[in-house]
């Protein structure tokens, strides 16, 4: 039965003026994850039972805060939102102990945290101080630096998410154990005490250039480097940046001759597709090689359209074909809504910064976009992040495809059309 556990050390996520959100216990249930959250101004505020899952139901803990605190509601939930990922760190299981002591070697012993004062010290020596203990906790790496931003990358997952103050001061607490001095009568006292937020802030804010791998792919297929060497092992490659994500590729065929591999390509895979002409299927041979050369290219790629006069002629599963090729799923989608530049180039950042390694604009009708074009032009994008004003460099490795009917081209010369015919008979 699911029942509230206390959260130790509490999330916390401070709003400003001495107020801060904090989550004192949870607990999984049937309808989703159940938060006891605390606002508190030096002393209790609001106290409530929040369901992270239904945001809907949020509406009472955030007006009572909202009108004790003077800030805005939209500040509130965004202060929720960011406590919730550093709560399911907290509650992910852990291994047990061995019941026999002698298994006991079976089982990793925990290290031996560094201490870090923080308090009565300046701001530079605490960070200094963090951002040693951050990079020494971080082996095998999951946080990066992928072009100026903070990122993690979780055990078995191919997408890199933005580092919040709540998920840093969590990485945090696990690598040190952070103490306030405090003076008493008999002397001098360490207590314990979480990561200062002013502290994660300016990790965030101003990275330091060295402590963290960078991160230039998110790969999940054996790639070709710049210097010719084969990246076929699974995990973090210190030299390229590359993370190799391998799964399911132990059964693969090695001993295919290139002539029996091309036939198994346009006989076997892309013989049932109708292509207009020779250079449509070239284009998409090109389509289905660029992700295993894409660390080879300094330069942009061009744009993949597979367009076609009518509906049902087969565009979204020769798309979906080459993406699961090339990567085990389906493509990261989005859309161009037009007159809409200033969504396209957050939804360029916000792909580009999670290292997806294919984007699909998928039923376009029209590919005219400033951001677009900006993006199949350059190595490297700089653009806002969503829902924040904060601009982000970030390089662009990605595949980029769009899929539609007549679709109408802008103007940059770098787009590649393979185009597919009607086929007699076919259903819109």
């Amino acid at each position: 039965m699911a029942r509230m556990i206390p959260l130790n050390p509490p999330p916390t996520v401070v709003l400003g003026e001495g107020w801060e959100l904090i989550a004192t216990e949870a607990g999984r249930y049937a309808a989703g994850l159940m938060v006891t959250l605390q606002a508190r101004n030096g002393t209790l505020q609001a106290c409530q039972q929040v369901p992270l899952a239904h945001p809907k139901k949020w509406g009472a803990f955030v007006q009572d805060v909202a009108g004790r605190s003077g800030y805005t509601t939209d500040a509130i939930v965004a202060a929720i939102h960011e406590l919730t990922e550093a709560i399911e760190i907290l509650l992910r299981p852990r291994r047990p102990p061995p019941a026999d002591p002698h298994e006991a070697h079976d089982v990793a012993t925990p290290p031996t945290r560094p201490h870090v004062q923080a308090n009565a010290r300046f701001l530079r020596d605490i960070v200094t101080d963090a951002v040693d203990t951050l990079a020494a906790a971080n082996e095998p790496p999951t946080l990066f630096m992928r072009g100026s931003a903070v990122v993690r990358v979780a055990p078995n997952d191919t997408h890199a998410v933005p580092l919040s103050v709540a998920m840093l001061r969590m990485f945090l607490d696990h690598a040190a154990n952070f103490e306030r001095v405090v003076r008493t009568p008999d002397g001098e006292v360490r207590v314990p005490d979480r990561p200062p937020h002013d502290v994660c802030e300016s990790i965030l804010a101003v990275p330091p250039q060295g402590a963290l791998p960078r991160l230039t792919n998110i790969r999940s297929v054996p790639v070709l480097l710049p210097d010719g060497r084969l990246l076929a092992d699974d995990g973090y490659d210190h030299d390229s940046g590359v993370l190799l994500r391998l799964h399911g590729l132990d059964d693969l065929r090695t001993d295919m001759s290139v002539p029996e591999a091309k036939a198994w390509l346009f006989r076997e895979l892309l013989g049932d597709f109708p292509f207009a002409d020779e250079a449509s299927r070239a284009h998409t041979l090109a389509l289905l090689l660029e992700p295993f050369l894409r660390p080879m290219i300094k330069g942009p790629t061009p744009l993949y359209l597979i367009d076609a006069p009518t509906r049902g002629s087969g565009k979204g599963l020769l798309a979906d074909v080459a993406c699961l090729i090339a990567s085990g799923r389906k493509a990261d989608v989005m859309s161009l809504v037009h007159g809409n530049a200033e969504g396209h180039e957050k939804r360029i950042t916000a792909l580009l910064l999670a290292g997806a390694p294919w984007v699909l604009i998928d039923n376009a009708t029209s590919l005219i976009s400033a951001p677009l074009a900006a993006v199949l032009t350059a190595t490297q994008w700089r653009g806002r992040r969503l829902g924040k004003s904060e601009i982000v460099d970030v390089p662009n490795d990605a595949t980029w495809v769009a899929t539609g009917n007549n679709v109408e081209l802008g103007d940059y010369p770098v787009a590649v059309s393979s185009a597919q015919k009607h086929q007699p008979g076919e259903t819109a």
